[in-house]
Order: C-alpha cells, then sequence, then structure tokens
C-alpha cells in the first residue's frame, strides 16, 4: 500500500514538473513569435538602407571587441537634415538628429564605433581630457556609438554630443515608468546614492537648526515646531495671492498638491514636511526670514 502511495506520488510530481516544463515552453515559443512579428512590424517602417543595416548585432560587435580598432560604416546619408526628420522611416527621423546641417550637401556616412574609445580622449582641438564614468560593466562601456561624417573624413575619433549609443537592456538599469504610479523604493537608492557618494550632501545631515522652524507631522496632520535635527521633505506652494485667514492651518482641508505631498512624505519613510504656504505671507517678516 505505502509502494502504491508513493508511487502514486511520484507519478504526481513528475506530472506537475511535465506540466511546468509545457507551460514554459509555450510562453517560450509566444514570446519568439510576438519578438519576430515586432521585428516584421518594425521593418515596415524603415528604408531599403536601415533595413539592410543588422542593428541587432551592433552591441554585440562592440562587446566582443571587433569594433576596437576601426570605425564600421553601416551606410550612407545623403539626405539632409530635414529630409531626414520628415521622412516616414523611423531610423532615418532619429538620424535627423545626429547630423549636423553643416554637412548637407555633402556624401555623408553613418559610423559605429566604441564608446569606450572616448572614455580617455586627447583630440588635436581640445584643451581638456574628457572622462566618462559609468556604473555599467564594461561590455556596456563598449557599447557603440553613432555618428554621421562627411565620407571623405578618416579620423577615428568621431565622438560629439550629437552621438547616440547603441545599448542591449540587459547592460544598463532600463526602468518602464508608468505615468500613474511611483517608484519609491528607486527614490530611496537614488536619495542613498546621494547622501553616500556626494560630500554637499552629507554635510546637510549636520546643519544647526533653524529657529522658529515650522513642519507638517505627517502622522497627526497637525504644524508643529520642528523637533530638533528633524529630516523633512520641502514643497514650495505660495502661488498668487493667499485668501481666507491664512493663519489657520487646517491640513485636513488643505489642497491636494499638500495633500500629495504628505503621501510622497510617508511613502519616502519620513514624518515631516515643510511648506512655504504655512509658514510665508502668513506670519511676521522677522519670522519668514
Amino acid at each position: 500500500m505505502w509502494k502504491h502511495l508513493l508511487d502514486c506520488s511520484d507519478l504526481e510530481s513528475s506530472s506537475k514538473r511535465q506540466r511546468q516544463e509545457d507551460e514554459l515552453l509555450r510562453k517560450e515559443q509566444v514570446a519568439a513569435r510576438q519578438s519576430s512579428e515586432n521585428q516584421v512590424h518594425d521593418e515596415e517602417f524603415l528604408c531599403d538602407e536601415c533595413r539592410a543595416v543588422d542593428w541587432h548585432s551592433l552591441p554585440a560587435l562592440a562587446s566582443d571587441g571587433l569594433l576596437e580598432d576601426k570605425n564600421m560604416t553601416l551606410r550612407f546619408v545623403d539626405a539632409t537634415v530635414e529630409e531626414l526628420k520628415n521622412s516616414s522611416c523611423r531610423i532615418c527621423a532619429i538620424l535627423s538628429t545626429i547630423k549636423d546641417h553643416s554637412l548637407d550637401g555633402r556624401r555623408c556616412v553613418l559610423k559605429a564605433f566604441p564608446l569606450s574609445r572616448h572614455f580617455t580622449h586627447h583630440g588635436p582641438a581640445l584643451s581638456r581630457t574628457f572622462r566618462f564614468k559609468f556604473s555599467a560593466p564594461d561590455s556596456a562601456s563598449r557599447c557603440p556609438v553613432l555618428d554621421i561624417t562627411e565620407e571623405k573624413d578618416r579620423r577615428q575619433n568621431c565622438f560629439s554630443l550629437r552621438s547616440l549609443a547603441v545599448v542591449r537592456l540587459d547592460d544598463f538599469e532600463f526602468r518602464t515608468i508608468a505615468p500613474n504610479s511611483i517608484d519609491y523604493s528607486k527614490l530611496k537608492d537614488l536619495v542613498k546614492t546621494c547622501q553616500e557618494e556626494h560630500k554637499r550632501c552629507s554635510a546637510a545631515e549636520s546643519r544647526p537648526n533653524v529657529l522658529g522652524l515650522e513642519v507638517i507631522d505627517t502622522k497627526i496632520q497637525e504644524v508643529i515646531k520642528a523637533p530638533e535635527q528633524c529630516k523633512y521633505l520641502a514643497l514650495s506652494y505660495v502661488w498668487g495671492k493667499q485668501s481666507g485667514d491664512s493663519s489657520v492651518h487646517d491640513i485636513q482641508n488643505s489642497p491636494l498638491v499638500i495633500k500629495d505631498a504628505i503621501s510622497v512624505t510617508n511613502s519616502m519613510g519620513y514624518r515631516y514636511l515643510w511648506v512655504d504656504r504655512y509658514v510665508s505671507h502668513c506670519d511676521p517678516v522677522h519670522t519668514q526670514n
């Protein structure tokens, strides 16, 4: 009997694993099909010249060091900036942002080269050394950079402020920003990084107390005198002429902007909020100062 139960249990586990594997395979097939469909759909909006470029392989070429020795010419760009801008080709429209108007009417090429070449670069016309700091993996620092130059320009270093970098999403921390939500964990990380790496921000931690400073205690929804060494967020909300008795601080019926600021304060892990609406224009001048 026990053997029979164990056999049934093993059978059930095996069946469950098989279902999980089948589901995983199905998802991979759906993702591959969608990727293929998206690629075909995207190519419908590309011109013949841009369609001929293997854009997907550029990050791999750079990370494998195949762009280290020389620039790679991707295609000719004879169109003017305006023609590129008004093109139905999506990539041509992007290229209009990196082509200089002074190159219009000249035979130009689109080139790719590794960004790492310009981490330290002494150009003949430059009086200083340009240094770029990235908190990305080495593979990302070798991502290809695109620039448009005149065909007869044989210089290997064609980096300019107009250049564009082509990167893989896995090499950088890209985030999709939802319009109606806030990533507070990311904001907290940014504040932490700021305090750890910026001397001025760390120095702000030990500033002297401000005499007569008032803040909103978001826990009890009241304006109070700021406790010693309290950390607080600040909101500027003095717009136009104040109406009514502004000496009365009715937090419960405050404008939505202030309520939102209170919510942000709590979500960021703080308790106190400074709002100029409650300390300016309503108090004597000496207290405002």
